[in-house]
C-alpha cells in the first residue's frame, strides 16, 4: 500500500482491490482462484452461496487507523469440505495482505454454522489501515 487512506471508503477499496481481478467485480485474483475462492466482494454479501467467498467490510476506527474486516466463507453441504475451503482461502488471503503491505501473517478467528441453508465455515481477521485524515500520526 502506497499512501494512507483519508476515508473509510478508500481503506475498504485498498483492501478489496487485493482480492478482485476486476475490482470492484466479483472475480477473484488468480492466487485466490487457485485456493478455491469463487467470489471476492468489496462488501458483505446478503446470502452465503455454495463455494468460497472473500468479503471486506468497515469494522470501526480509532484516531490512527481504519479497521477493515476481511471474512472468508467456505460453504458446502459437507462440513469437512467447507473447512478445507476456508483454510486454503485464509492462507491465500493472508499472503495477499502481506504482499499488499498490510499485516501478515494475520490473526484469524473462525467458526462453523451448521444451521445455515448451506453449512458454512467462517474465518475473520481485522486489518488496521493507517489513516491520513488526522493529525495524530
Amino acid at each position: 500500500m502506497t499512501a494512507s487512506p483519508q476515508t473509510a471508503s478508500e481503506a475498504l477499496d485498498a483492501v478489496a482491490a487485493l482480492f478482485s481481478a476486476s475490482y470492484p467485480g466479483g472475480t477473484p485474483v488468480a492466487s485466490l482462484s487457485s485456493a478455491g475462492v469463487t467470489r471476492a466482494y468489496d462488501h458483505e454479501p446478503a446470502i452465503v452461496q455454495r463455494g468460497c467467498s472473500v468479503t471486506v467490510s468497515f469494522a470501526g476506527m480509532d484516531p490512527y487507523d481504519w479497521f477493515i474486516a476481511v471474512r472468508v466463507y467456505g460453504a458446502d453441504n459437507d462440513p469437512k469440505t467447507s473447512q478445507r475451503l476456508t483454510a486454503a482461502a485464509v492462507e491465500a488471503v493472508d499472503a495477499l495482505l502481506a504482499e499488499g503491505g498490510f499485516a501478515g501473517p494475520s490473526e484469524w478467528e473462525s467458526g462453523f454454522d451448521s444451521t445455515a441453508e448451506v453449512p458454512v465455515h467462517l474465518a475473520m481477521t481485522t486489518q488496521r489501515v493507517g489513516r491520513s485524515d488526522t493529525s495524530m500520526h
